[in-house]
């Protein structure tokens, strides 16, 4: 997969589109969570901490995740102020870790085996335009 980095290595390409991808599905989702009386469990059985998983389930679980994550690598395949970055990107496997990442940050039971961000951005000198 080909890197992105970013100034001072603690924000990445990949944290900034998730954040972006959970906050679409959270707004495309709309309205006030149930109030739940007790927490669900994760997916290795243990309880979950109150509300870990609200946020991944309102969005639709990973269905959802999936679909998003479908639509932006396409975005990102128009987009001619990055889509170059992507060029020798492995696309299936960029898709995988992004909803591994989305779902795992919004309190899905998904666990993220890609790299760390900073290794993972390391050396791109990316520009604002690319992150906006």
């Amino acid at each position: 997969m080909k890197s992105f980095p970013h100034p001072g290595g603690l924000l990445s390409k990949l944290a900034v589109v998730s954040a972006s991808l959970a906050a679409s599905l959270a707004i495309a989702c709309g309205g006030s969570p149930k109030p739940q009386d007790t927490p669900k469990s994760t997916a290795s059985g243990a309880p979950a901490a109150k509300g870990s998983q609200e946020l991944y389930e309102r969005l639709g679980g990973q269905r959802a995740i999936v679909a998003v994550v479908d639509a932006f690598v396409g975005r990102v395949a128009a987009d001619s102020r990055i889509n170059l970055r992507f060029s020798n990107t492995d696309i299936p496997q960029f898709k995988s870790l992004l909803v591994e990442f989305v779902c795992m940050a919004t309190g899905g039971p998904c666990h993220y085996t890609g790299r760390d961000m900073e290794t993972s951005h390391g050396g791109m000198e990316l520009v604002d335009d690319e992150r906006t």
